[in-house]
């Protein structure tokens, strides 16, 4: 059985980090689509994309990885948007819908990536999966991202015509 952490503002379920990982698929316009590995903080990200900007990205083999993606494709017309990469610093916050990618650490060796859901003044709430429980039903947890050494930045679609 999936235990559910919470649900966030946007309706996405994060579940419970369990084992043996499996591949997991979401029914998205009527075809099953490839999500990632269950519980992983990347499935989770996938699927916040798929179901709310109707998007996904290539394959990745660490969270990390997903700094290098370039683009993300629609999936209902299959374009192309570009995925910009933006260094975390003071000078500027994410965006709602971008994605937190944080490095490897000692503790963390493949990274982490989390959902942006709300911005309060400098303050970032943030939904993801693997990483602990959540504090509240309706998101993980509040970060001041300039202030965790270990987010490099953050990932955000650029929409062109």
């Amino acid at each position: 059985m999936n235990t559910i952490l919470g649900i966030d503002i946007f309706g996405v379920i994060a579940y419970e980090n369990i084992f043996p990982k499996k591949e997991n698929y979401i029914v998205f316009n009527k075809k099953q689509v490839y999500t990632g590995l269950t519980w992983e903080c990347v499935e989770f990200v996938r699927r916040w994309y798929i179901m709310n900007y109707h998007m996904s990205f290539e394959y990745i083999e660490n969270a990390y990885d997903i700094w290098n993606i370039s683009f993300v494709k629609h999936m209902l017309n299959n374009k192309i948007y570009p995925f910009i990469s933006i260094i975390n610093t003071n000078l500027c916050i994410p965006h709602i819908g971008d994605i937190l990618v944080y490095r490897p650490t000692e503790l963390n060796p493949y990274g982490h990536v989390a959902i942006v859901i709300c911005i309060e003044d400098i303050f970032v709430y943030i939904s993801e999966q693997n990483h602990g429980t959540w504090e509240n039903p309706f998101f993980s947890r509040i970060i001041i991202p300039y202030n965790d050494p270990d987010v490099i930045g953050w990932k955000r679609i650029i929409y062109t015509k």
